[in-house]
């Protein structure tokens, strides 16, 4: 992992991105400003724009003002400018990412979602034949996992979260747990769901397993007591190499700044986060399977939460960051099991899923402050969080034991990368500088940050020049 106080660089791959008719790997349509040229989307305050990544047709044109209507498939919209107004929302969902291309600016004063989404709880009561199923991920992320999976008799596990393209890698499910009804409902509380993991750890931003089942419970795949939280998710970076955990190429330095290698990121392409895994259930019996199943015999874990949705945006303008302006890519919240009384939660917890991935790239810069750093404060414009730990039991019905057993586990924090020609940090209105941050951020070890969570990882489509020092400004952009 990355020391928060280091710059990291990278190059862009296959080749530079700043022309009107360049792709990139991501993207292998060219900019063209959408229909006529000149198309102009505007999300008005107070308006809701849900964007399916199937199918969603556009209106818009010169100015916003709506005289044609583009139809977007498989989550790709052309346009010349996109303006989300502050108190208007762009929310997307789909089973592709968002992928936008501007050939002017674009301007994010309201909130652009692209989280997963929360699991709901098991709120019935006797319905055994009935799975729960995990929460939708967020455009391109992984389903949360799936609970209560057999319907015609007791159900060992919670499933586990998928990750993109429904592999379950997300966090595993948690382990049913049993034990006789005699001892109390306290005792058959289960596994609680893992959550889903993305990008490594940074501090307390983590992916957490979930909590094991009560102390006398056995474990229904096992056979061991306590039954058994499940583990958070492996995720992609699986090389054990954590400086290579982002999309494109490093380059390898020498002290005089020259270039002498590249590092290509593990990840192969736009990417997306990880779901939870579900709770496992709640059994009341001496053995398992349950020799006396029925609809309304066991507690069913609650599903697992989504994982954080993909967004890329590429802009041949600046991307401005308005004083309310948000983009967000969280993993959704694990579903609480089922109850037996108010809100004691028997079954197991579900895991949240982990954050997305999010691509800013801008030929001419990315300004977090609206053009006044001076006033802006410090926040987070960009986040892609993991989904809270899942507590099941509530104080409604006493805590003081039952509360350490069954939780769903956290969600890992996801990607965020940001794309612009100079790493120039300013602090001052600068047309030069790659990125505009406030000025109280500017003293910090890492600005960057300051500005979003995780910390984002900067990517260069230029090499650094001899001048050394974080900040330092660069070499001409160079085709590889």
């Amino acid at each position: 992992m990355r020391s928060p106080s280091s710059l990291t660089i990278l190059f862009s791959i296959p080749c530079l991105l700043f022309t009107a008719v360049a792709a990139t790997a991501q993207d292998d349509i060219p900019c063209n400003g959408g229909p006529g040229g000149d198309f102009d989307w505007v999300v008005a305050a107070g308006q809701t724009f849900f964007f399916d990544t199937n199918a969603t047709s556009i209106p818009g044109g010169p100015g916003g003002v709506p005289t044609t209507v583009q139809d977007s498939v498989g989550g790709r919209v052309q346009v010349r400018n996109l303006v989300i107004e502050e108190g208007g929302e762009l929310r997307a969902q789909g089973p592709y990412p968002v992928r936008i291309c501007a050939t002017g600016t674009v301007e994010i004063r309201g909130t652009l979602d692209v989280s997963g989404f929360n699991a709901k709880s098991v709120f019935t009561l006797n319905t055994g034949n009935q799975m729960e199923i995990g929460a939708s991920g967020g455009p391109g992320g992984g389903q949360g996992g799936d609970a209560n999976t057999v319907t015609s008799g007791s159900t060992p596990c919670g499933g586990s979260g998928r990750s993109p393209g429904e592999a379950l890698r997300g966090g595993m499910g948690g382990e049913s747990g049993y034990a006789p009804a005699n001892l109390g409902k306290d005792a058959r509380r289960p596994g609680g769901g893992g959550g889903g993991r993305f990008a490594a750890d940074q501090g307390s931003l983590a992916a957490g397993p979930g909590s094991s089942g009560h102390p006398l419970s056995t474990g229904a795949k096992s056979g061991l007591m306590p039954a058994a939280g499940g583990a958070a998710g492996i995720g992609p970076f699986v090389d054990g190499d954590p400086s290579n955990d982002f999309f494109g190429v490093e380059p390898i330095l020498r002290a005089n700044g020259e270039l002498s290698g590249f590092v290509r990121g593990e990840l192969a392409s736009l990417w997306a986060g990880y779901g939870g895994g579900a709770g496992g259930n709640a059994i009341p019996a001496s053995s398992f399977p349950n020799p006396n199943w029925t609809f309304g015999s066991d507690e069913k874990g609650g599903a697992g939460g989504g994982g954080g949705g993909a967004l890329q945006i590429r802009a041949l303008g600046k991307i401005v960051f308005g004083p309310q302006g948000t983009i967000r890519a969280n993993g959704g919240a694990g579903a609480t099991g089922e109850n037996t009384l108010f809100l004691d939660h028997i079954g197991g917890s579900g895991g949240s899923g982990s954050g997305g991935h999010v691509v800013l790239e801008s030929a001419s810069g990315i300004d977090f402050t609206d053009g006044d750093p001076l006033v802006a404060p410090v926040r987070n414009w960009i986040e892609s969080l993991g989904g809270p730990k899942i507590v099941g039991t509530t104080g409604a019905s006493g805590c003081a034991n039952a509360c350490q057993y069954s939780n769903g586990g956290r969600g890992g924090p996801g990607v965020i990368q940001l794309h612009v020609p100079l790493a120039i940090f300013s602090v001052a209105p600068d047309p030069s500088a790659g990125i505009v941050i406030p000025l109280a951020a500017g003293a910090a070890a890492n600005p960057l940050g300051e500005v979003a969570a995780p910390d984002p990882i900067l990517l260069l489509p230029t090499s650094r020049s001899p001048a050394s020092g974080d900040g330092a400004k660069l070499a001409e952009s160079r085709e590889r």
